[in-house]
C-alpha cells in the first residue's frame, strides 16, 4: 500500500546531505542525570539488546521511557507523537491476535527504515501507521521459520528415539508363577581373575510367567571359552581395568569398559551392578 510506504509528514523525508554542520546527539546517563553526547563518541553497551531479540514486554516496558526521554531532551513533538503511535498500533495488532514475533520484528524493522529516512539513508517512511505490506511479508517469514523449527525438532526427537532404541534391548526374564521377580543374577557359573558380571542367558530358568526389564546393549552378556570377559559385541575387556589395580595402556588391545554397565569411565570395582554379581559369583563357587 503505497499510501502506508509513503510518509505524509515532511520531517520524514529531512535529508542529512542538506545540512553539513548537523550532529546527531544520543543520551548518556551520568552521575547528574541525562547527557547529550555525541553518537560518534559514544560506544554500544555490551549488554544491549537488537531490536529483533527484544521481547514483547520488554519492548511494551521500554516504550514509556524511550517517549518520556524523547520529550526531556526537545525532541520535536511530530517525531514523539509518531513513535508513540507506533506503539499503540502494535498494542492494537496483539490484542487482535496477531503473532507477537511478527509485531517485534516489525518493530524492528520499523524504527530502522523511520531513522534511514530521518537521515535522508532512505525513502520516506511513516512509522505511526502500520505498514499492512510490511507486516504480511513478517508475518509469512515468522510462520515459515515456525515450521521449519518445529520440523527441526520433530527430527531431533525422532533421531534421539531411534538411538535410545539403538542402546536398549529387551530382555524376557523367566520367574516361576506367583512369585515376585527376583533381581536378575549377573554371573556366569565360571569364575577368572576378571570376576564374573553379566550371565549367559541359557541359564536362566525356564517358567512360564516372564519378567521385562531393559540392559544396555553394550554390556557384557557372558565370558570367552577361555573365561575372560567379553562385551555385547564379543570383544575382550582388559582384565586390569576391572580390578583394584587399574591399567593406563592406550593401546586398542585393552578395551577399558566396565563389563557391569559398558560405561568407559569405569571399571568393576566401581560399578555397583558390578559388584553385586561378584558377591553372586562367590555364592555359587
Amino acid at each position: 500500500m503505497a499510501s502506508d510506504i509513503t510518509s505524509d509528514h515532511e520531517w520524514s523525508s529531512m535529508n542529512t546531505h542538506d545540512h553539513p554542520n548537523h550532529s546527531y546527539f544520543g543520551l548518556l546517563n551520568t552521575t547528574s542525570g541525562l547527557t547529550l553526547q555525541p553518537i560518534k563518541a559514544t560506544k554500544a553497551s555490551p549488554n544491549a539488546v537488537v531490536d529483533e531479540h527484544l521481547t514483547w514486554e520488554q519492548i511494551m516496558t521500554a516504550r514509556h521511557m524511550l517517549i518520556t526521554t524523547a520529550n526531556r531532551v526537545g525532541w520535536d513533538q511530530k517525531l514523539t507523537v509518531s513513535l508513540a503511535e507506533l506503539y499503540i498500533g502494535l498494542e492494537g495488532l496483539k490484542a487482535t491476535g496477531t503473532n507477537p514475533r511478527a509485531l517485534i520484528l516489525y518493530h524492528a524493522v520499523a524504527r530502522k527504515l523511520w531513522h534511514e529516512a530521518l537521515r535522508g539513508r532512505g525513502k520516506p517512511f511513516n512509522v505511526s501507521r502500520i505498514n499492512n505490506d510490511l507486516l504480511v511479508l513478517l508475518e509469512n517469514q515468522v510462520r515459515d521459520s515456525d515450521h521449519e523449527d518445529m520440523r527441526k525438532i520433530a527430527m531431533e526427537a525422532q533421531k534421539q528415539m531411534y538411538e535410545l532404541q539403538r542402546q536398549t534391548q529387551i530382555v524376557q526374564i523367566k520367574v516361576p508363577e506367583g512369585q515376585v521377580p527376583q533381581p536378575l543374577v549377573l554371573m556366569d557359573q565360571r569364575g577368572g581373575p576378571d570376576g564374573a558380571h553379566l550371565p549367559r542367558l541359557s541359564n536362566l530358568p525356564q517358567q512360564k510367567e516372564t519378567y521385562t526389564t531393559n540392559l544396555p546393549s553394550h554390556a557384557t552378556l557372558g565370558r570367552a571359552e577361555d573365561g575372560r570377559i567379553i562385551d555385547g559385541k564379543g570383544r575382550i575387556l582388559c582384565s586390569n581395568w576391572s580390578q583394584l589395580v587399574g591399567c593406563r595402556e592406550k593401546s586398542s588391545g585393552h578395551i577399558h569398559e566396565c563389563s557391569g554397565c559398558g560405561e568407559k569411565s569405569h571399571g568393576a570395582q566401581d560399578c555397583d551392578r558390578a559388584q553385586k554379581a561378584l558377591s553372586a559369583d562367590s555364592s555359587h563357587r
